[in-house]
C-alpha cells in the first residue's frame, strides 16, 4: 500500500513540474482515471500492475497501446513450482478462502451434491475464514443435501499448511460470485492442482480454459457438477492439465514481476 501512494506522489510531483510522466496505474486505484486525464499529453509510459481489468479504460483514454506496459498482479512466491504435484492425492474437491456469500460455496454444496449421485464417495475439503451466518447457512443446506460425510469445513489454516491441503486435493474450486484477482487460483496451479473458477472478474485471464482448468457460469451449479465430473473423472485429462497448471504459473512469480519493472525502469534510463 504504501508503494500505492508513493507512486501517486510521483504522478503528480510530474505533472507539477511539467515533466515527462511514467504513469503508473494500479488495477484498484479508484482515483487514476482523474489522474490519468490531467497528465495524458506528458505522459511517456504507462505501466500498468494488475491483471487486465482496466487495460480498456486505459486505451479508451486515447493513449497508444506501444505506451503501455504491463506488470500481472497477484505474484505467487516462486518457491511453489519448486513443490511436486503428488501421484495419487487422497481428497477431491477444495477451496480455501473466505467463506462469505460473494465466494459462492453454497452452489458448490449443490453442485456436489449433484456429483455425489455418480460419485458416492466423493470427499470435500473447505477451509478459511468465515463470515458465520453465512457459516451457518452453509451447515444447514449441507445436512439437508445429506453432505455431512462428504465435507470438511475446516477453520482457516497456516500459510504453509495450506499449499499442503491444496495438494492433497484433485481439483481447487473457486465458485465465486463476484471476485477480483484471487490469488489462490494461481497459487493452485503453481501446485500442479487443475481449476475449476466463475467466470468472474479477471479470472478467465489468469488461467486457460481447457488447459490448466476449466471455467463456469457463476452461480451455476449444474456448470459446476458437469466441469467436477470432467475432471475427476478423467484421471489422464487431470495429469495433462496438472503439467500445463506449472507451466502457465511461472508467468506470475514474484521475482518475474520484480525483473519486469526493473527493465521498464532501466530502459526509460536508457540503461
Amino acid at each position: 500500500m504504501e508503494i500505492f501512494f508513493f507512486t501517486i506522489l510521483i504522478s503528480l510531483f510530474a505533472w507539477l513540474i511539467l515533466s515527462p510522466v511514467v504513469f503508473v496505474w494500479w488495477f484498484f486505484d479508484p482515483y487514476a482515471k482523474n489522474r490519468f486525464s490531467k497528465s495524458h499529453g506528458k505522459i511517456a509510459m504507462v505501466i500498468y500492475i494488475g491483471a487486465f481489468l482496466s487495460l480498456m479504460l486505459i486505451f479508451s483514454q486515447g493513449i497508444e497501446k506501444r505506451k503501455v506496459q504491463i506488470i500481472r498482479l497477484p505474484g505467487i512466491p516462486s518457491k511453489l513450482l519448486k513443490i511436486l504435484p503428488l501421484d495419487n492425492p487422497t481428497h477431491d474437491v477444495v477451496y480455501i478462502g473466505r467463506i462469505v456469500q460473494r465466494k459462492g460455496l453454497h452452489v458448490l454444496l449443490k453442485a456436489l451434491s449433484l456429483v455425489r449421485k455418480e460419485m458416492q464417495e466423493i470427499k470435500a475439503t473447505i477451509a478459511g475464514p468465515a463470515d458465520h451466518n453465512y457459516l451457518r447457512k452453509l451447515v444447514n443446506l449441507m445436512h439437508k443435501l445429506g453432505l455431512q460425510c462428504a465435507i470438511e469445513i475446516k477453520e482457516p489454516v497456516s500459510e504453509s499448511r495450506k499449499y499442503e491441503v491444496i495438494r492433497q486435493h484433485k481439483v481447487f474450486v473457486l465458485p465465486s460470485l463476484r471476485d477480483y484477482t484471487p490469488n489462490i487460483i494461481l497459487e493452485a496451479q503453481a501446485l500442479g492442482v487443475p481449476v475449476i473458477a466463475s467466470r468472474v472478474g479477471a479470472v478467465p485471464k489468469m488461467m486457460i480454459e481447457g488447459e490448466t482448468g476449466l471455467l463456469v457460469e457463476p452461480d451455476n451449479d449444474d456448470d459446476l457438477a458437469e466441469a467436477i465430473k470432467k475432471i475427476l473423472f478423467n484421471g489422464r485429462l487431470r495429469k495433462r492439465m496438472s503439467i500445463r497448471a506449472k507451466e502457465f504459473a511461472e508467468n506470475f512469480t514474484l521475482e518475474k514481476q520484480i525483473d519486469s519493472l526493473e527493465s521498464l525502469y532501466k530502459l526509460l534510463l536508457g540503461d
